[in-house]
């Protein structure tokens, strides 16, 4: 295995799919082989930072973000100490941009891997960018959706590499307990799921829309909506305009415990529809290992990670009628339910496995 130097802005501890994917594959690494240098953009304390990092069998290098001339001494400091044979970046960010300059001082080589936000960051415009994805050993993208998308914005096609879809489980075997007060206002309740940052793009306020076409389930349906974000109190807002504050629960910011409880308790995920460019979804990856069917629209990425009819519905546009076609035909047939249940967690337990992207990246840089 070679020695490789990781750096990322997106490092656990943080929950968040990209952040548990780069840790994930760190973890599974020869930790005698591995180093990463996390630039402190996260809102996570310094203390959690430490604390998180104690646990693993390899070095954290948490550099202070914006110090230009520290990061880059930095950087070629770890690569004269350690000596790596490639670096391995996540994403396209000042510090990884820099981190390449280093190595190319160094005469090292260097790989990428490229989510959905780096799209806008690819183009005509961005010269320094496209200069590190040209002279990269490899481009990895999170779906083969989104590997079209940076070819046609010129990224070489020969050296991308589309992982397959994974993420990395983090919760315990056991029931795990529900946020205070939910549990009685899910008791009794179909419970629709929905999880991650509220913002904007997630189209979330669909949501509203979607349950008038339900009225008539109103009194067996509850949906939570997990997560906080700059959208929040607009969300709130529009849940009293809509008199729906006893169906809708919006739980705010819960700790990885108090998540894995409301997977636990919900009967569908729903991701209700989004406007960013690969509608990729983490939630839905860790939504199908605890077994639960999956509401979405199809297109994009969303196609390599949901089967429809098999391990939950695609509805074919992002109306709100498409939506609720597909969560009321859930909430009414029991065993179709169950079937996709059953289904989606066998998928996941192979399809989501995070050695399948760790050995497509090990095995070539």
């Amino acid at each position: 295995m070679k020695r490789i130097l990781m750096i990322s802005d997106f490092f656990r501890p943080e929950p968040g799919g990209v952040e548990g994917l780069n840790t994930g594959i760190a973890r599974l690494w020869d930790s005698s082989q591995i180093e990463v240098i996390a630039p402190e953009v996260s809102i996570s304390t310094r203390d959690q930072q430490m604390q998180f990092d104690s646990r693993l069998g390899f070095p954290v290098h948490r550099i202070p973000a914006g110090k230009t001339r520290e990061f880059h001494q930095f950087v070629g400091h770890r690569i004269r100490a350690f000596q790596p044979d490639s670096l391995l970046l996540g994403a396209i960010t000042p510090s990884t941009r820099m981190a390449a300059s280093v190595a190319q001082e160094y005469k090292l080589q260097w790989n990428v891997v490229l989510y959905s936000g780096d799209l806008p960051s690819v183009s005509l415009l961005k010269a320094g960018n496209r200069k590190v994805l040209h002279r990269a050993r490899y481009v990895f993208t999170l779906s083969r959706y989104l590997m079209e998308q940076f070819a046609r914005k010129g990224v070489d096609r020969d050296r991308m590499v589309a992982l397959p879809p994974a993420f990395e489980f983090r919760w315990s075997e056991g029931k795990l307990p529900l946020p205070a007060g939910l549990a009685e206002r899910l008791r009794k309740k179909i419970v629709l799921l929905t999880v991650g940052p509220l913002v904007r793009d997630r189209g979330l306020d669909q949501i509203f829309p979607v349950l008038d076409h339900l009225e008539d389930l109103k009194d067996r349906l509850h949906w939570v909506v997990a997560g906080s974000g700059p959208e929040y109190s607009y969300l709130n807002e529009l849940c009293k305009i809509h008199r729906r504050q006893g169906q809708i629960s919006f739980s705010g910011f819960l700790s990885d415990a108090e998540l894995g409880a409301l997977f636990q308790n919900a009967s569908v995920f729903v991701d209700p529809g989004r406007v960013a460019p690969d509608n990729y979804s983490f939630t839905v990856m860790e939504a199908a290992q605890f077994g639960l069917p999956v509401v979405a629209v199809s297109g994009g990425g969303m196609d390599e990670l949901v089967v429809d009819e098999s391990t939950g519905l695609l509805a074919d546009e992002g109306s709100p009628e498409a939506l609720a076609r597909c969560i009321r035909r859930l909430v009414q047939d029991p065993p179709l339910r169950k079937r996709l249940s059953l289904e989606t967690a066998e998928r996941a337990e192979d399809e989501f496995d995070l050695q399948r992207p760790f050995r497509a990246i090990s095995s070539r840089v």
